[in-house]
């Protein structure tokens, strides 16, 4: 991010300085709510105000108030407030205002106030809101704070496309794990499908018999429809898998999360002569997560484990998932091989893009897997085993008290 182009030394003083100190503190689309939150407290010394706030409009989703550099006062207020400016932004481009819209302006009692729309990739990413109760701001104010809007604004943009690269690079690892499966699953899908057309055919051949025998005919057609349930829900679960969308952090269940996945890959795992044992512990806490990403980092691992065991591998063939509660704030999940284990060189960058042990594989995997598990807040990791292959693990944070 390009700071603002001024000279700490300009003989212009404290107001230059504060606009670079300003435009210094988003060098990188990261840690969005402290750098915002820094700027807000920043902004205090040149533009005064007994109330400052933040208000974000994600891609999808309500608007949120997400940055108050001090206590909340009336946070809900505020909120309605700029959420109800936001509907009443109707020029072109949109332009800061002195007025509140008089249906919710009791709920922020102000001598004077700015409120400023953020404005990029061609749309509003927000509202940057002051407030005094007894002082009135002037144009040099408006001025001085259209200047913090316009590098907060480039900011949220560039931490929206951050945003967008990093999810277009996780559909591509997703799209990837599940190429790996392509001859399974269309062994998967074949078997109902085949069912059908044979009980079709059956049900055919009875109806052109001289004496139809009807309760034949409903238990044909009873597996009929149960097949192509079978088979509808294959495909359901895969274009959940492969299609694109935002993120939707939600309580989860990680064992119901394993067993999605375990019933994907269970035909792959049969085609390797491989034993698939889940171990799933009882009465698990809910996980606060995004299905689709959560059950991509599950997929991975699995694989991972699967590619661990080739034919070659002597001995016990087995895959474990197991589900484990680590304490009542946390949860595991762990995929156990009995493969050749992790090579003591690779320990160190095997989490480290791009790295594979795969012919054509895109060495993003596990940093991909890595990457999600921190932004839901937990953990992941690996280690060989003491009797062989190796195990890896994730541990995220259980959910709140009303979650569970």
């Amino acid at each position: 991010m390009t700071p603002l182009p001024t000279d700490p030394s300009n003989p212009f003083g404290s107001v230059t300085r504060t606009l670079y100190d300003i435009g210094q503190g988003f060098d990188s689309p990261l840690d969005a709510k402290p750098r915002l939150r820094r700027t807000l407290g920043l902004l205090r010394r040149i533009v005064p105000y007994d109330r400052c706030a933040l208000l974000e409009v994600p891609a999808a989703g309500a608007a949120r108030l997400v940055v108050e550099p001090d206590a909340p006062e009336n946070r809900e207020g505020l909120g309605r407030v700029l959420t109800r400016f936001l509907t009443v932004l109707t020029d072109e481009p949109p332009r800061a205002a002195h007025w509140l819209p008089p249906d919710v302006a009791h709920l922020v009692p102000c001598a004077s106030h700015l409120a400023v729309p953020l404005v990029g990739l061609d749309r509003v990413l927000g509202v940057l809101f002051v407030s005094q109760r007894e002082a009135a701001y002037t144009d040099d104010d408006l001025r001085l704070l259209s200047v913090v809007a316009s590098q907060i604004a480039a900011y949220l943009t560039a931490c929206r496309l951050h945003e967008q690269e990093a999810q277009n690079l996780t559909h591509i690892g997703r799209v990837s794990a599940l190429g790996e499966l392509t001859a399974s699953l269309a062994h998967e899908l074949n078997q109902p499908l085949t069912a059908i057309l044979s009980n079709a055919q059956a049900a055919q051949r009875l109806l052109a018999a001289d004496a139809v025998n009807l309760e034949e005919v409903r238990e044909i057609l009873k597996d009929i429809v149960t097949d192509d349930k079978r088979a509808g829900e294959m495909i359901h679960r895969l274009r959940g898998l492969i299609k694109k969308g935002n993120l939707e952090f939600v309580p989860l269940d990680l064992n119901e999360i394993v067993g999605e996945v375990a019933w994907l890959v269970r035909s792959d795992a049969i085609l390797r002569n491989v034993s698939l044992s889940l171990e799933f512990a009882a009465d698990l806490p809910k996980v606060r997560g995004d299905r689709v990403q959560l059950q991509q980092v599950v997929l991975n691992l699995v694989l991972n484990g699967l590619d661990a065991m080739p034919e070659s591998c002597p001995g016990d063939r087995t895959l474990v998932i197991r589900t484990t509660r680590d304490s009542a704030t946390a949860v595991t999940v762990a995929v156990q091989d009995s493969g050749t284990g992790i090579d003591d060189k690779e320990m160190d960058r095997m989490f480290d893009p791009p790295y594979t042990t795969k012919a054509g594989g895109l060495g993003m995997g596990l940093a991909i897997a890595r990457t999600i598990v921190e932004a839901h807040g937990g953990r992941l990791g690996g280690a060989n085993n003491v009797h062989g292959g190796a195990t890896f693990r994730f541990t995220l944070p259980a959910g709140t008290e009303d979650e569970r």
